[in-house]
């Protein structure tokens, strides 16, 4: 290589690398600040439920406090009463007693004068009876009589009198009035405490999410800033590397090349392949290239400027990303061992699309098994590569530069293979009391039963080889607090969104401004025709006019005429013209309107494009991976399934089987019927038809399954056997849920068919959810309050590096169905009480 090409290609290296640098260097800061966020989300998030919690908490006090204030009141009334009481009883009996002796005194006196009056009628009787003195002595007697009776009633009402006031234990009242008063003035004063207590910690709790609040927003503009500082870092590797490095980059399961990826280090493809895109070399002497005509796809033939014999696609490990050379490139081409290097010959990449000269971008799809390292090792997932370009010029071309060296582009950024976890399907998770959707009568999962735990559970196919865990995590959906925060989707939108509108400004702008100049242009015609028109109707009028004058002689009336024909005919072509300017006017105005809604819809879904659904804060799989053990559940393997014995065994059948041929479509059909007929035993099951109903059923999938395993004839033994388990199985279940479930199973075994041709198996995961349990930030889950299940499948392997093979999966929880946590047994109430305490 020449000085200039070396000092080329070195600059180019040295530009890429310190860009590539940086964005490592920034992709660190990210990662750093969406963490910082996320946790200061969680903050907020924490501090507005204590914060709802402690508000509950200080209005049920404050009722409670209300209620002593009066209960204190009232207990100072009885006190007072109860003291009135025992001083006013105590005089009472004093006075009862003094009034019961005097009455008795009095009863006496009355009593001797009664027996006195007696005495004196027996004496008036003897000596005047039947006169006068005898008829007064004798009414005398009986007044006195009836007078010493009352005097005896009445010192007996007055004794008994006295001994009622005497029983009244006026002492005893007083001393428990002041007793409960004390007690009443303590639950005040505890009360009160309590009251003061909240009322200082609501005060904290608002002063603490306010403060978290400032602190998410700084996180949040922290992120935001490094995030714009990235894009424009990656923007301009983008760009240094497209003009000056082929465009070179790897092409991800999404079509996306790493060079235009916001993640350079983003895993690509999958464990057996990935693809290779770069665009061709163009010669800085483009005159001086004989051109090759080529055919293009619209059946025309191009001069095609292509100074390029062959293309070699080199995989090299990241470390000797600065180190790879052009000579060894020469040598690796010169060895002619075509395992480390894919060639591309000009009879694959010269082809022209349309009728253009230009020959765009070379993609090429490689599997692992075929491309070695330039060290000659095999491609190891996990580890880090970078792609290398080298041509090999023609020889004419280097001739004509005087220079023969071929080209060698600095590095790709770098990429890794790993193979994908799967993650549950968002309709497959479910929580439920007993972990499986009870069905209404509409088919739809009937509301939790608030006496039994719930539990969470799912459905995942997975690789038979991989060893996977499955963690739970509860994202909590209060849309009251949780608002307003930055989430990926907000993010992503800041730069997205600029670039899209810069994107539409670039395409509608111009053609609208060139649209509403050819606009006013054409209305100034339409203006100018129609002052011309006017002026040719007058001067016409004037004409005519004059022709009708008598005095007009035949000469100058033959001029007349012939001047008004030109005058009609210069009308016409005038009118004419306006014609066509109102009707190009008109094309153009729609032209606008066309422009101007496209324009006004695109920006529209824009908008709309960074729409985000649940939850209301920043989630996705780089913060699910770093939630700590203690915020979310592992699952195991549900109880009473039979999914993951099935599928592995159907596996085991098909990996012993030699040259196991299946007709997918043959098995597609079969499944399918199988499956309509085991949800018509499920219904059937449901609807208590009989026993008749029911056998009918079991002997059309009875039928279903003797046609799968004609299907799969290779195994057809092994498959008996498996069918003769499961029909043991099915004699052995107890219970008429366990059998529905069953069912269900071999239904998702039967429509998942194609999965287990792949080598997947499936099980069933459950968690149940118990007062300990936490949401993802911690916090432990909240009675009646409602939480978003997400599920992260994660590599289980013993040692890193194993785990380094492995891209973890999260479950898309925007769309998954929330649900509403309930503490129903005594222990969740006790959780639930012990937080609001």
């Amino acid at each position: 290589m020449n000085s200039y090409n070396e000092n080329l290609h070195s600059s180019v290296v040295s530009s890429l690398n310190a860009q590539e640098l940086e964005l490592q260097k920034l992709k660190s800061q990210k990662d750093s600040a969406t963490f910082s966020m996320y946790y200061a989300q969680g903050a907020r998030i924490t501090a507005a439920e204590k914060l709802q919690m402690t508000t509950s908490k200080y209005k049920f006090q404050q009722q409670v406090n209300n209620q002593a204030v009066s209960d204190s009141d009232m207990s100072t009334n009885v006190l007072t009463s109860a003291n009135n009481v025992k001083t006013y009883v105590a005089k009472s009996v004093t006075n009862a007693s003094v009034a019961a002796a005097n009455v008795q005194i009095a009863t006496n006196a009355i009593v001797k004068l009664a027996s006195d009056t007696g005495s004196i009628f027996s004496i008036v009787n003897a000596a005047d009876f039947g006169t006068e003195i005898y008829r007064q002595a004798e009414k005398a007697k009986q007044y006195m009589d009836q007078t010493a009776y009352l005097a005896e009633r009445t010192s007996q009402s007055g004794m008994e009198a006295s001994a009622l006031v005497a029983k009244i234990s006026a002492n005893t009242l007083a001393e428990e009035a002041t007793t409960a008063d004390t007690s009443v003035k303590s639950l005040l004063s505890v009360t009160s405490a309590q009251l003061d207590a909240t009322t200082t910690e609501l005060a904290t709790e608002s002063q603490k999410l306010a403060t978290s609040n400032t602190e998410e927003k700084k996180a949040e503009g922290t992120l935001e800033d490094i995030n714009a500082v990235y894009h424009a870092t990656q923007t301009a590797y983008d760009l240094t590397n497209k003009e000056l490095n082929l465009g070179l980059g790897v092409v991800s399961i999404m079509g996306v090349s790493t060079a235009d990826e916001s993640e350079a280090d983003v895993p690509v493809g999958d464990e057996t392949h990935y693809t290779v895109q770069f665009s061709h070399f163009k010669t800085p002497f483009r005159n001086v290239v004989p051109p090759k005509p080529q055919t293009s796809q619209d059946g025309k033939t191009i001069q095609v400027y292509n100074p390029v014999e062959n293309y070699y696609i080199m995989l090299a490990k990241t470390s000797k990303k600065d180190t790879f050379s052009i000579s060894e490139a020469d040598a690796l081409v010169g060895k002619e061992n075509s395992s480390q290097y894919i060639k591309i010959h000009q009879s694959e990449f010269v082809t022209v699309k349309d009728n253009v000269s230009d020959l765009g971008v070379i993609t090429k799809k490689i599997f692992t098994s075929e491309l070695e390292d330039t060290d000659g090792d095999a491609m190891i997932l996990g580890n880090d590569y970078v792609i290398f370009v080298y041509a090999e010029l023609r020889t004419n071309y280097k001739k004509i530069i005087n220079t023969f060296d071929n080209y060698l582009s600095a590095a790709s950024a770098k990429f890794t293979l790993q193979n994908q976890l799967s993650a549950p399907k968002s309709t497959d998770i479910i929580v439920t009391p007993n972990g499986l959707p009870s069905k209404t009568k509409n088919n739809t999962a009937a509301q939790a039963d608030e006496t039994q735990k719930q539990v969470v559970s799912f459905t995942v196919w997975e690789d038979k080889d991989y060893t996977v865990s499955y963690r739970c995590m509860f994202l909590p959906h209060n849309k009251s607090f949780i608002k307003d925060l930055l989430t990926v989707e907000g993010l992503n939108a800041i730069e997205s969104e600029a670039e899209g509108l810069e994107r539409i400004a670039d395409f509608y702008d111009p053609k609208i401004a060139s649209t509403s100049t050819e606009i006013t242009s054409t209305e100034a015609e339409i203006t100018g025709i129609d002052a011309q028109l006017k002026e040719a109707n007058d001067e016409l009028k004037s004409t005519q006019s004059k022709a009708k004058k008598k005095s007009t002689d035949a000469k100058e009336k033959a001029a007349l005429e012939k001047q008004e024909k030109q005058l009609e005919n210069s009308i016409a072509a005038l009118l004419l013209e306006k014609e066509k300017l109102t009707t190009k006017l008109e094309e153009l105005q729609n032209k606008l309107t066309q422009y101007e809604t496209g324009r006004q819809t695109e920006i529209e879904d824009l908008e709309s494009s960074k729409k985000h659904v649940k939850p209301g804060f920043y989630f996705d799989l780089l913060t699910a991976e770093q939630v700590p053990a203690g915020s979310y559940t592992t699952t195991s393997q549900a109880k009473g399934s039979h999914l993951n014995e099935i599928t592995r065994q159907i596996l085991t059948i098909i990996d012993d089987t030699e040259a196991l041929k299946v007709d997918i479509q043959v098995l597609k059909n079969n499944a399918n019927q199988f499956v309509k007929d085991c949800k018509t035993l499920i219904k059937d099951i449901a609807s208590k038809k009989g026993l008749d109903t029911l056998k009918n059923d079991a002997e059309a999938i009875l039928k279903d399954v003797e046609n799968m395993t004609d299907s799969l004839n290779a195994a057809k033994k092994e498959f008996v056997t498996l069918i003769n388990d499961i029909i043991k199985l099915v004699k052995d279940i107890k219970s008429e849920a366990s059998l529905l479930q069953l069912f269900e199973e071999l239904i998702i075994i039967a429509e998942g068919y194609v999965n287990i041709l792949n080598g997947y198996a499936c099980s069933r995961q459950e968690m149940i959810i118990e007062p300990e349990t936490t949401d993802n930030f911690g916090n432990r889950l909240i009675n009646t309050k409602m939480y978003i299940p997400a599920v992260l499948s994660i590599s289980n392997n013993a040692s890193v590096e194993e785990n380094a093979q492995f891209t973890n999966a999260l479950s898309d929880f925007q769309k998954t169905a929330d649900f509403i946590y309930l503490a129903g047994n005594s222990a969740n109430l006790n959780n639930y009480q012990n937080q609001q305490s």
